[in-house]
């Protein structure tokens, strides 16, 4: 069965409405805790570039790449098609070279739900390159990537600090530079941090992942088999100890 997904302009302007109430908050707010002029437009600007404005470059960036892209995928054919300016393209999962998921730092995503959304941060872009050279960016205008599963099992992710689409060559030129974290094991931060997270889960709540690996991304899964193994050891050597004390 075929499941369609087109472009969607309520994220824009749902993402838009809360940075620019953000900015109008900020100004309120120091309207009423200060009649310095300076003040007010120093915060106010600060809250603009830093947060405002990348957000709508982001979703631009994500706008042009994707405002006139169908995409269908078929789980049970494991196939993929792809209109794009007026081309089909026809794939099955295993023409696939690469799938990629790019996120923000901070973006909510999956594999770890305790990360926080940072406003235009909780945005994200799927990238697949296919054996025949095609490259195609399927953003979260199209596609929900952050609340879904990859449905490749071999998707890496990338987290970086604005995910922009045009930025993801120079990243793969860069060996995954770029102020990049990656799972790929050359940049070993967000796995760290995920297994440190964890590591604090109680053994019930691990098999529970490994009991519905379809939810959890691929790392995950990994890292929660390698702590449950750790632990099963530990236990098992306790009991052991125990036994020959008695």
């Amino acid at each position: 069965m075929k499941t369609y997904y087109k472009f969607d302009n309520t994220i824009i302007k749902k993402i838009l409405s809360i940075n620019l109430g953000l900015v109008i908050f900020v100004v309120l707010f120091f309207i009423l805790v200060t009649n310095d002029l300076n003040t007010i437009l120093f915060f106010s600007l600060a809250v603009f570039v830093l947060i405002t404005l990348p957000a709508i470059l982001v979703l631009y960036d994500y706008y042009k790449e994707n405002k006139d892209v169908y995409l269908a995928i078929d789980i049970e054919k494991k196939q993929f098609i792809i209109k794009k300016y007026g081309k089909t393209f026809d794939y099955k999962f295993e023409d696939v070279k690469s799938s990629t998921y790019v996120f923000g730092y901070f973006s909510k995503t999956s594999d770890n739900n305790k990360r926080i959304p940072i406003l235009f941060l909780d945005l994200g872009y799927w990238n697949i390159e296919f054996n025949d050279g095609e490259n195609f960016n399927i953003t979260i205008l199209l596609y929900d990537l952050i609340n879904l599963s990859p449905i490749l099992k071999e998707t890496k992710s990338l987290y970086t600090l604005y995910p922009l689409t045009r930025i993801f060559q120079s990243i793969k030129r860069k060996d995954y530079g770029y102020g990049v974290i990656s799972d790929d094991g050359k940049g070993k931060i967000r796995l760290q941090r995920l297994e440190e997270n964890l590591k604090k889960k109680k053994v019930d709540d691990l098999r529970y992942i490994l009991n519905n690996k379809e939810k959890y991304q691929t790392d995950t899964i990994k890292i929660v088999e390698k702590i449950l193994n750790k632990k099963t050891l530990g236990n098992n050597a306790q009991k052991k100890l125990r036994n020959n004390n008695d």
